[in-house]
Formats: C-alpha cells, structure tokens, sequence
C-alpha cells in the first residue's frame, strides 16, 4: 500500500532586487566585506547608466534627423553612405566613425532642406 503525503500549500514569494547589491561568499566576514564596498565606483557606474539613457532619448531624435538627410541626398552615394554610417552609430550608441569630425558629412550639404 502506497500512502501519500498531501502537497503543500502554495505559498507566494515576493523579493525585491536593489540597486546595487554584492554576493557574499565563503564565509568572509561581514566587516570584510563592508571595507569592499566601493561608493565612488557605484556612484560612477550609475552616471555612466543615466548618460546611456539620456544618448538614448535624445539619440533618437537625431538618427530621425539623419534618416531625413539621407532621403534628401539621394544622388551623392558616398555623402549618402557616410550618413547612413553615422545615423547608425548615432542609433546604436557608438561613437561616429571615422573619429576625425572632418570626415564625417557637412552640415550644409547633408542637413540642408532641399531647394537650398
């Protein structure tokens, strides 16, 4: 004869990730593990997240503004190209290539409303 158990009752979990956060491992010392808590690295890297959002929201609007150059200079291929090669950079958070902003395209023949 099989006897079986009733299941136990579900119970809900609830917990909360925060901010900032450190895995304590091996048994070090609370005290220890207090002395390796680096504020000024935190407090770095939550810039470095704040800045990544804000390139994101205003980078946006500026990829908008480079697709529109883009359908503007539809008869200059290489001025067409190197737009299309910073709207992307701009759209994906990376530095405009080639680094010099002497080879990236002029403002007055890229950005221009047509009929000027």
């Amino acid at each position: 004869m099989t006897v079986s158990l009733p299941a136990r009752p579900a119970t809900p979990i609830s917990w909360r990730m925060p901010g900032v956060f450190m895995l304590r491992t091996a048994g070090l010392p609370i005290e220890v593990a207090d002395r390796l808590a680096f504020d000024r690295s935190a407090a770095w890297a939550r810039r470095v997240l704040d800045l990544e959002d804000r390139l994101r929201s205003t980078g946006r609007e500026l990829a908008d503004a480079l697709q529109s150059a883009v359908a503007r200079n539809l008869t200059d291929d290489g001025l067409r190209q190197r737009l299309i090669r910073l709207r992307r950079d701009v759209f994906n958070l990376r530095a405009p290539r080639p680094p010099d902003p002497a080879a990236w395209p002029s403002r007055r023949w890229a950005l221009a409303p047509t009929g000027s």
